[in-house]
């Protein structure tokens, strides 16, 4: 499911645009209502690492890799 909403969003972070098809790994599924079970279409969007981080206080301190940080800040604004 995350990897088909992720293609059809074209690798791209749905809040700051970042083109991620060159790092896949750093563009996430965030599950809205945070219920991991719900994959209905209306609750899942799709996030750049960053944004995922930056989307509320359960997820600031997830961990994000320094490479994928550095590929998501090069490309941001890029389009």
């Amino acid at each position: 499911i995350s990897r088909r909403l992720r293609e059809e969003k074209n690798w791209t972070c749905s809040k700051c645009n970042v083109d991620m098809t060159g790092n896949k790994g750093g563009l996430h599924t965030h599950h809205i209502n945070g219920v991991k079970s719900d994959n209905s279409t209306r609750n899942l969007k799709v996030l750049c690492a960053l944004c995922h981080k930056g989307i509320d206080a359960h997820h600031a301190t997830m961990h994000v890799k320094p490479s994928i940080e550095r590929y998501i800040l090069a490309n941001r604004n890029t389009k």
